[in-house]
């Protein structure tokens, strides 16, 4: 077998855990019958030599200083099958990259070189490694040994698998993939859901293992050794639930001068030389943060909240509780080199961005995925452009803190109405000022509608973008002015934020926008609960999801006597989407035996998010004929096997399932079509936005 170099990367939408191949031949020159015959019963003091050869030659590589240390003979030469290299901080993954298949030529030590290497400066899916870390990074080297073919076939495949035991290799024509055995372990799988993940990491549909022959299976096993980090951060897991809880305690008892020390704990007032902080919010929207090296948590709530109490009191109500607590750790430096191809996983992160004395952060929106980078550099009126010039002089420094979010927990209220939660955001928060907004955008759509001579339809379906509407109105517009909606709507969409059930319908009454309320189709939501086990009704769900919300005042405007029924889907699988459509078809079908005119189902979905313009239009175009076909596995697929971020494509395929089920042939149409670079200007990292009707 020839030496094949593996990287990390085919997930979709986020990094990749260790171990996952993305290149070349996997299996094609692997021959069962010479299998390799590695060293790895490595005694334990060769174990650390080993380990302390890897750290040094990452550092030095972090560095860009020479490094010639020489291992001991009978490691330096020690035959390899393959070796993997992990930097890690603490639970986080920093990078990983591995080389294997040299059964004849490759010595332990030439692998430890390259692999070490390339680990610490070529896995692009993070940013990049700093001096400022290293003393924070734990390392695994994995050594592979026993490779075996899999022979047999479909769910025979999970009896050959053994958990915590084998790492697999998949080789498909269309996707290749690699995953280390304790990927397992530590993500809690069984073998079914292992498999399942390595045809996903190779851009495979999820069952490719079991239902297609022609993927090959193997299995090998590792020998990990495994350093922890010099120097320790706080131990935020140890924090989660009861401490967190603690820690917002002692924030409004210090707040409001009340005595703390009873819920003082270990893990809040122990300082850590790397820097952390905490940003608080309360519950009237008032910010502040503090940060710093060398603190404790409680030196950290004392100072922020020293800065809320400084804010001026007509701005700020006395005693106004804290609600909400941001913890900050991990701080990674950012290069400005590196911006923005190894920066496109920070969605999640909080970032601060330093300049002449000034600083800004960029907190998540509730969508995760944003360039929270230029979020940043915006706040302090830096352009990127600029940055690496600063940063070369010393006069800008962006760094990006992994970032936990605790909320205080709410009693019980009534949840009758679900009120606005992202106006002034993705629209606009007054009540004239949107209705201009949402006039404006269906002007455009009926002028284009008169110049091409067309009126509107009956449609059973639309799919309706749910971005900003300085994106995306205009879409919004062109396509509902084809559209006749009728009364009841089912808006599906995806659940942007981790909050409630992987599926739902809200359960409020109605739905406030600015100005308005929408009646929420409640004789539907009952119904939808029945017939979909897999379907709760839940609030939190739909507490910040912005996707039926930023639809919402187009719809009502076109349709003043609308109804609404908001359902969420999450990540899960085909199946259960299959499960929806047939309780949303069952709803069809009951409303026609009624006499009544069926609900309109509408797709909440934008396309691919933040690829350059050519490839984002380019993946679009992909998912947007796959779906024009018809065919719901079609568009499901696609979006798996090419890693198109296309948010709603869970609902889009429930939807198309669902219709696929009446007799009536589906007659799809892109009626729209368009991206961010045109409100923005910015073709770097755009996301799609397509209106496409459904008859």
């Amino acid at each position: 077998m020839a030496n094949t170099d593996y990287s990390l990367g085919t997930q979709r939408g986020a990094p990749s855990p260790p171990g996952d191949a993305d290149a070349k031949s996997v299996l094609t020159d692997y021959d069962p019958n010479e299998p390799p015959t590695p060293k790895t019963d490595f005694t334990e003091a060769q174990a650390e030599t080993i380990l302390a050869y890897v750290r040094k030659a990452t550092e030095a590589a972090v560095k860009g200083d020479p490094f010639d240390a020489v291992l001991d003979a009978d490691i330096d030469r020690a035959p390899a099958f393959g070796v993997f290299v992990t930097l890690r901080r603490a639970t986080q993954l920093r990078a990983c990259r591995g080389r294997w298949g040299g059964a004849h030529g490759n010595s332990l030590g030439q692998l430890l070189a390259m692999v070490t290497r390339d680990t610490a400066t070529l896995d692009t899916r993070f940013p990049a490694i700093t001096a400022h870390e290293l003393d924070f990074l734990g390392v695994d080297v994995s050594l592979m040994h026993d490779p075996a073919m899999v022979e047999a076939q479909g769910e025979d495949r999970i009896d050959a698998i053994e958990v915590g035991t084998h790492g697999l290799v998949i080789d498909h024509p269309q996707g290749r993939g690699l995953l280390l055995p304790h990927v397992a372990t530590e993500s809690g799988w069984d073998a079914k859901t292992f498999l399942d993940h390595l045809a996903t990491k190779a851009g495979l549909p999820s069952d490719t293992w079991r239902r297609d022959p022609g993927a090959k299976l193997m299995t090998f096993k590792t020998r990990l050794m495994t350093s922890e980090s010099p120097r320790v951060e706080m131990d935020v897991q140890g924090l989660r639930f009861k401490g967190l809880n603690q820690l917002l305690t002692l924030t409004n008892l210090v707040l409001t001068d009340q005595p703390f020390e009873d819920c003082l704990t270990e893990a809040l007032t122990t300082a850590y030389e790397q820097e952390m902080g905490v940003h608080l919010e309360t519950e009237s929207g008032a910010t502040t943060v503090a940060a710093a090296s060398s603190r404790s948590l409680l030196d950290l709530v004392m100072a922020a909240v020293r800065s809320l109490k400084n804010l001026d009191s007509s701005d700020e109500p006395a005693g106004d509780p804290v609600k909400h607590v941001t913890l900050l750790w991990q701080p990674i430096r950012l290069r400005a080199q590196d911006y923005p191809a190894r920066h496109q996983y920070l969605g999640n992160s909080v970032v601060r961005a330093r300049r002449a004395g000034q600083w800004q952060l960029a907190l998540p929106g509730p969508q995760g995925r944003t360039d929270q980078v230029a979020g940043a550099l915006r706040a302090i009126r830096m352009h990127p452009s600029r940055w690496h010039e600063l940063e070369q002089r010393g006069e800008a420094e962006v760094t990006a803190f992994t970032a936990l979010r605790f909320d205080a927990r709410e009693a019980p209220q009534n949840h009758a109405v679900r009120k606005p939660a992202q106006a002034g955001r993705f629209y606009p928060a007054q009540a004239e000022a949107m209705q201009q907004e949402v006039d404006k955008y269906l002007a455009m759509g009926d002028a284009a509608a008169n110049a091409a001579g067309v009126e509107k339809e009956p449609f059973r379906a639309v799919m309706l973008p749910h971005a900003g509407w300085r994106f995306c109105g205009e879409t919004l517009g062109k396509t509902l002015a084809r559209v006749r909606v009728p009364q009841t709507v089912i808006v599906i969409g995806p659940k942007h934020t981790p909050h409630g059930a992987v599926m739902s319908v809200a359960p409020h009454q109605q739905w406030q926008i600015p100005g308005a309320a929408v009646p929420i189709a409640t004789d539907l939501a009952q119904r939808l609960v029945e017939l979909a086990p897999g379907i709760q009704a839940e609030p939190d769900a739909h507490q910040h999801e912005h996707g039926c919300e930023v639809l919402l005042p187009f719809l009502q405007r076109v349709q003043p006597g609308l109804r609404v029924l908001p359902v969420v889907m999450g990540q899960t699988t085909y199946e259960d989407t299959q499960a929806v459509a047939q309780a949303l078809a069952t709803l069809i079908e009951e409303a026609q035996s009624r006499g009544e005119e069926p609900p309109l189902l509408v797709i909440s979905s934008d396309m691919n998010h933040f690829a350059p313009e050519m490839e984002g239009s380019r993946l679009d175009r992909m998912a947007i004929d796959a779906m024009l076909s018809g065919d719901p596995v079609r568009l499901y697929e696609t979006c798996q096997r090419h890693q198109i971020s296309m948010c709603g494509v869970l609902p889009a395929v429930a939807v198309m399932q669902t219709l696929a089920a009446d007799s009536q042939a589906m007659k799809i149409k892109l009626i729209h079509y368009s991206n961010s670079a045109k409100a923005s200007g910015d073709a770097s990292r755009v996301v799609g936005y397509a209106g496409v009707t459904i008859g």
